[in-house]
């Protein structure tokens, strides 16, 4: 099985589960070989730190939008920026900035 075919099995299995990460490998690498297991492992950590990656994006750009005041509320921002759930949205906000959303939400001009 070549990195392409891996990295396509794995994406379709990570779109149809709820699995967390590490579950999922150690499910996906039952049965294969060794080289296989490696490969795959590899795929699954470069596609981690991608989405990693992705969201860090995704939280910054929501402080900038909050920032600028353009927007009415904190949820349409993390709705905008991809992400759907308000609360975690913003425990991993203040996790990152030391501030929850609506404390850099800044009133309509």
């Amino acid at each position: 099985m070549d990195s392409a075919t891996l990295t396509h099995y794995f994406l379709k299995i990570r779109e149809e589960s709820e699995l967390p990460l590490e579950k999922l490998t150690i499910y996906l690498t039952e049965g294969l070989a060794t080289a296989q297991k490696l490969e795959l492992k590899r795929v699954i950590f470069q596609f981690n730190e991608e989405l990693r990656y992705i969201q860090e994006l995704r939280y910054w750009e929501a402080r900038r939008m909050l920032e600028i005041g353009e927007y009415q509320s904190v949820k349409a921002v993390c709705l905008l920026v991809g992400l759907k759930d308000i609360r975690n949205f913003s425990k991993k906000f203040k996790e990152r900035f030391g501030l929850y959303p609506s404390e850099c939400l800044r009133p309509l001009v």
